[in-house]
């Protein structure tokens, strides 16, 4: 209920005269909050779900919350994330993506996962949504920029901040700082933070596009990419990994530089758990700072 979603979905629930169910897992467990007070939505992190699909598959063959619906939204989900929710936990799992200033921008359902798990999915009505350049120019669908958004119950400014109001809304669009592309039947397709994004000798890297390919190797639980600071290279892409016992390193970096290329990390790095925020994102530059920088 600290976060912005937390407060938004309180509200809509007081507005549409629902009932709004607060977990303690201290007392009760959450299958048994869903089977005694028969909810039928459960929002989670994405920490969260990816937590839950975990603990369900564990439980046996069966999704454990047949007829809910799961909603998470706020961080990326991965497509083998995806599968597990919704082999172990429920087959209605829906991803939204938006923020603060306008609301929700898209959601991606079953369907999606089946045909596109790398997307974020189709729009809501009412939300326009374009990928510019960073000059603003309008580009074509397929091709990677920034993402634009704005629609009639749009935030205009920010309040007594002319700075950031002037970078983030821009001729009547808002601009979150994402990067994506428009894909097949208007899906949109993100990238990753421009904020996050490293330089390596003038090539652009994203850490999505790192974390999408170390997810499949089998032992890694999670992963974040981030990029450590150099004089020579700018930054070197690197990734923190919570592993199984016994992974490999070196067949990891391996394996992300077939598939890479230049943009492969130079360096895997072990964690316990990776840090995040109350909505499950990632803090990479807590990862970044708490790491000696590696010798070039």
């Amino acid at each position: 209920i600290e976060s912005n979603a937390g407060k938004w979905i309180g509200l809509r629930n007081l507005a549409r005269g629902w009932t709004l169910v607060y977990e303690d897992l201290e007392r009760v467990s959450l299958q048994d909050v869903v089977a005694r007070d028969r909810v039928t939505r459960v929002n989670l992190a994405p920490a969260r779900v990816e937590a839950l699909a975990r603990a369900c598959e564990r439980s046996g063959p069966t999704p454990a919350f047949p007829g809910v619906r799961i909603h998470t939204g706020g961080a990326p989900v991965s497509a083998e994330v995806r599968r597990l929710v919704l082999q172990a936990v429920s087959p209605v799992f829906c991803l939204h993506y938006g923020a603060t200033e306008i609301g929700l921008v898209t959601q991606a359902g079953p369907d999606v996962h089946a045909s596109h798990p790398d997307s974020v999915g189709h729009l809501f009505p009412g939300i326009d949504l374009r990928i510019v350049d960073d000059d603003g120019r309008e580009l074509p669908p397929g091709e990677r920029g920034l993402v634009q958004v704005r629609s009639d119950f749009s935030a205009t400014a920010y309040l007594d901040d002319d700075e950031a109001s002037a970078k983030m809304f821009r001729d009547g669009w808002f601009q979150p700082g994402d990067v994506g592309a428009i894909g097949p039947g208007g899906m949109l397709f993100l990238s990753g933070r421009s904020d996050d994004m490293m330089i390596m000798n003038s090539i652009n890297v994203f850490p999505a596009e790192i974390e999408k390919v170390a997810t499949g190797y089998p032992g890694v639980h999670e992963c974040a990419a981030f990029g450590f600071a150099s004089s020579a290279f700018g930054q070197i892409p690197a990734l923190a990994v919570v592993a199984a016992p016994g992974l490999d390193d070196a067949a990891l970096l391996a394996w992300c530089r077939e598939r890479l290329g230049l943009r492969a990390p130079r360096k895997i790095v072990r964690v316990d758990a990776l840090p995040r925020n109350a909505l499950g994102k990632v803090l990479r530059r807590e990862i970044a700072a708490s790491l000696r920088e590696p010798r070039e």
